[in-house]
């Protein structure tokens, strides 16, 4: 168990940005469902040109979806049951291509300068 949390800690120090950015993202979702205040990152374009972008509703599907409201989750942007699953399925990807292919070189070039 120790060992795994060290290759997801060694993970998410690599993909610092990423894991910035969703982590921000988690917490404004949680916030929004128990809550119900709105701390998510604006749509740039809606602030911008005051028109929805293609990924408009997306959080706010992913968190209608997380409640199991998947009718009001597909009012909100449909792409919801597409885009969520695929980007689960990217990191997780990401997550054993890292611990299988880039942690051991980290570690060897590590062990090297020690």
């Amino acid at each position: 168990m120790n060992n795994f949390l060290n290759i997801i800690l060694a993970y998410v120090k690599e993909q610092w940005i990423w894991a910035l950015l969703i982590g921000y993202e988690l917490v404004a979702m949680a916030m929004g469902i128990f809550t119900h205040y709105d701390i998510a990152i604006p749509c740039i374009s809606q602030l911008i040109f005051h028109k929805e972008c293609p990924g408009c509703g997306l959080t706010r599907g992913t968190m209608c979806m997380l409640q199991g409201e998947f009718e009001k989750a597909a009012s909100f942007n449909r792409g919801v049951f597409v885009v969520i699953p695929l980007i689960v399925g990217l990191v997780i990807y990401d997550f054993f291509e890292f611990k299988n292919k880039r942690l051991p070189l980290l570690l060897s070039k590590k062990n090297k300068t020690n």
